[in-house]
């Protein structure tokens, strides 16, 4: 234990110990707790070899508990001291500086471990005196608040950034919800009633639980509300009688100032949570209790607590966050620790977190702006980076016992990579913890590597890794297992080959995105993806039986007549004019298709057939993201790539072309096994919903892959590819991607196609719908505004008035006279 306590005051009294107070036993570190918070104005502990700093304050006494940093130890530990300097007057110093050593054998600001920049950590000067001009209620609120910032840090360094979650009367797994059975935190406050409050691990349910604490003392009347943590608790009466009543005292309040308790970590699969809580709901049957019940499992369960425990509980969820929500959470973060634009940074977040499959919580999201901070992109190019600073912070910054040496991160991603393979030749994807150890010390020990392999599994677990299902673990995330089987891959040729062959890739693209993304070179899985992807396109083409050339398309005409061509002039005007929609219309626009239970569910996927149409989807969008990631391949093999994956794009156009009567009226139809489904209104009548599905058909089968192919490096790629193709359905869906994404130099390509394109074609009409929805719903600078707005003009000059090759000067008259003049 490292400090340097300055004191030049007799007024305090500083306890100073070796062990941190909770390694003691509960009732030892409960009573010096009490006495702590009473009498004393410093506790330093020591022990721990992460720094940790509470700043405590409790009713009338005032107090600062801190850990020290580690100094004499290995040297593969980050060491230093901290200075706290105690004034001559009646009050401690406003801050704890900290020094760190570093490599070049000198103490610099010790920046690790006080997360700030210049290495000091700072707090609210306190006033050691009771005479003092803070009123009980003042300290009180602030002891609340300081206990919510604590439940709000995950990593060092992190802006405390709070807001209002989701709650609602019905599971994600029944999809989003609603208005109508949302209920806001305030609420239960408001109206407080005993509630159980269901989510996964990581939600938020600590978070939330120490915020309705705060926020039911704000309120008047204030009511004091005690937190517990049903982890610390016993099940007797007498545990849970001295918790209450320590809580209580550490604001100086007693048991008829009781007024709501908040029980944390319950589990329904812990014996001892069921028999604490029937407990506490018999030694407060007149006091609202509120449940923060942890899922231990990954499906929503269902049980009714309230035969449980012999009490009536209100159930409600904690849900994800929606696109809004997150805009919210992401731009608080970004003022105080500034990542990026912020629809960029929004973009990057929601795109990472549904592209791995998980939730929206805001645990994910502040681990993917972490991953984010060094070299933000708001292009999401490389995932196989992300994952590895998310394993980065795990190992580097989360505890680490002190007598244990942490572990090195690639060993242990190399040890993953050996255990995932024996999960996927397997195909059993549940475990002990037995077969685990023993697996990995074999491995271990034959590759002659040092590695604690229990170390290495508590770490997975602590961290929420694994889970445990009954009496066995597995991967919380699918994309775990993907992630670390393609480390295997880059490590075991005989693993690799054994994945690429046979179309096994397909069942999970997500390993051929996390391999290619290694070093984004890997020539050989993309040669077996255009050779699969081949012939898999060919074997669809016998079974759909039309042309390649068939198209149904050029005869598709877009022939208005004169009041709708005025009423189409009118429109653009009209949508130039409203174009800047508040963002949460375009946060709400851009989730409509959002599906809150698809993180539930992290099966690995089984196909039945390799020649079926699903097996061919999941091939295009394995080759889409191997190709986004291949910055270093053969140039060859990328345009050949690129090529196979339009030519699939197409073929899958001739079928949902073949499914259109079917779809037009049943709204359901199969095709070699996969189904589609219309959701939306599409007309009243047959005819109708047959025009209107085929016009909408390109944008769909884009949309199914241009967030698996799209990256801002693929401009040339993709205009190289634009200009070398001929005009049809390919070049038209090129187009359409490049309206959607917007790489550099989009805008001259659509300029281009504009130009080439008949007035009257189905292809000009689907690209002044597709710029029309871009105006009116996406996230982009004024400049790119301005080239849409362009565009859509010169749509509405060439059809209206039959100009081939519409100029600049001829748009511009119809900007400055033609449209405004509709408007009256």
């Amino acid at each position: 234990m490292n400090y340097f306590v300055q004191n030049n005051s007799k007024k305090y009294k500083i306890l100073i110990s070796h062990h941190p107070i909770s390694e003691l036993s509960e009732w030892a570190s409960q009573e010096l707790n009490t006495i702590l918070s009473k009498h004393f104005s410093l506790c330093l502990t020591g022990h721990y070899h992460d720094q940790f700093i509470q700043h405590s304050i409790l009713c009338d006494s005032k107090y600062i508990h801190a850990s020290a940093p580690p100094l004499f130890t290995s040297k593969k530990e980050n060491l230093g001291y901290s200075i706290i300097n105690i004034t001559p007057s009646n009050s401690l110093t406003e801050c704890i500086s900290y020094r760190q050593w570093t490599k070049h054998y000198k103490f610099l600001p010790g920046v690790f471990f006080s997360g700030t920049e210049d290495g000091i950590i700072r707090f609210q000067k306190i006033n050691c005196t009771k005479n003092n001009t803070q009123t009980e209620e003042d300290l009180v609120d602030i002891y609340l608040t300081s206990k919510l910032q604590e439940a709000l840090a995950v990593y060092s360094s992190q802006p405390k950034v709070w807001i209002d979650p989701v709650l609602s009367t019905h599971a994600e797994t029944e999809g989003l919800p609603t208005p109508e059975n949302q209920v806001m935190p305030l609420d239960l406050v408001n109206n407080p009633k005993s509630t159980i409050i269901k989510a996964p691990p990581q939600f938020g349910l600590t978070c939330l639980a120490r915020y309705l604490a705060q926020q039911a003392w704000l309120k008047s009347p204030k009511a004091r509300w005690v937190y517990l943590d049903t982890r610390a608790l016993k099940p007797n009466h007498n545990s849970i009688q001295k918790a209450i009543s320590s809580e209580l005292a550490n604001t100086g309040h007693s048991q008829d100032d009781l007024k709501g308790i908040v029980l944390d970590s319950f589990s329904d699969t812990d014996k001892n949570s069921r028999r604490i809580l029937k407990l506490l709901c018999e030694l407060n049957s007149n006091v609202s209790i509120f449940v923060m019940h942890t899922l231990d499992s990954r499906t929503i369960l269902n049980e009714d607590i309230n035969e449980v425990v012999g009490a009536s509980f209100i159930p409600l969820f904690l849900c994800g966050l929606s696109r809004e929500k997150i805009r919210a959470f992401v731009t608080k973060y970004n003022v105080e620790h500034y990542i990026g634009e912020e629809d960029a940074v929004i973009a990057r977040v929601v795109s990472d977190i549904d592209t791995l499959n998980i939730h929206r919580t805001v645990l994910n999201c502040i681990t993917v702006l972490k991953a984010s901070e060094v070299d933000f992109n708001e292009s999401p190019v490389n995932r196989t980076d992300v994952l590895r600073r998310i394993l980065f912070i795990l190992f580097n910054i989360d505890i680490v016992p002190t007598y244990k040496t942490r572990p090195d991160m690639q060993d242990c991603e190399y040890a993953l990579g050996y255990f995932c393979e024996i999960l996927i030749r397997s195909e059993q994807y549940l475990f002990t913890k037995e077969v685990f150890v023993a697996e990995l010390s074999k491995f271990c020990q034959e590759r002659l590597i040092d590695l604690d392999v229990n170390l290495l599994f508590d770490i997975l677990y602590s961290s929420h890794i694994f889970i445990k299902l009954s009496d066995k673990f597995c991967f919380r995330f699918t994309y775990w297992i993907y992630y670390f089987v393609a480390q295997r891959m880059h490590h075991d040729k005989t693993f690799s080959d054994y994945v690429l062959s046979e179309m096994r890739y397909a069942r999970f693209p997500e390993i051929i995105e996390f391999y290619t993304g290694i070093d984004r070179r890997r020539d050989d899985a993309i040669k077996i993806i255009i050779e699969d992807l081949q012939r898999g396109v060919d074997i669809l083409q016998s079974k759909c039986g039309l042309p390649k050339d068939f198209n149904l398309y050029p005869a598709l005409q877009w022939t208005p007549s004169d009041t709708e061509v005025e009423h189409m002039q009118t429109e653009i005007i009209e949508g130039i004019q409203s174009s800047n929609l508040p963002d949460l219309i375009k946060d709400r626009y851009a989730d409509r298709n959002y599906d809150p239970s698809k993180p539930y569910d992290q099966a690995v996927r089984e196909i039945l057939s390799n020649d079926s149409l699903y097996s061919v989807m999941l091939t295009i969008s394995a080759a889409c993201r191997a190709l986004r990631n291949s910055d270093y391949v053969d140039p060859g093999n990328k345009k050949v790539l690129l090529n196979e994956i339009v030519n699939a794009w197409r073929q899958i156009t001739q079928i949902l072309w073949i499914v259109i009567p079917l779809l037009s009226e049943y709204g359901h139809a199969v095709f070699d096994g996969t189904g589609f489904v219309l959701q939306g209104d599409f007309g009243s009548n047959q005819s109708e919903r047959f025009r209107n599905i085929l016009i909408q058909i390109p944008e769909n089968v884009v949309s199914w892959y241009k967030d698996d192919l799209f990256s801002a490096k693929m401009a040339p790629l993709l205009t190289q590819k634009y200009k070398n193709n001929d005009f049809g359905i390919e070049k038209h869906e090129i187009v359409i991607l490049m309206i959607k994404n917007k790489p550099n130099g989009w805008n001259d390509c659509v300029h281009d196609y504009i130009n080439n394109i008949h007035k009257n074609s189905f292809y000009i009409y689907d690209v002044w719908r597709r710029l029309r929805h871009e105006y009116m719903y996406c996230f982009a600078s004024k400049e790119e505004l301005g080239m849409i707005e362009y565009l859509i003009k010169m749509i509405a000059v060439k059809h209206a008035h039959g100009v081939k090759k519409p100029g600049s000067s001829i748009i511009k008259q119809t900007s400055d006279s033609v449209l405004p003049k509709r408007l009256n």
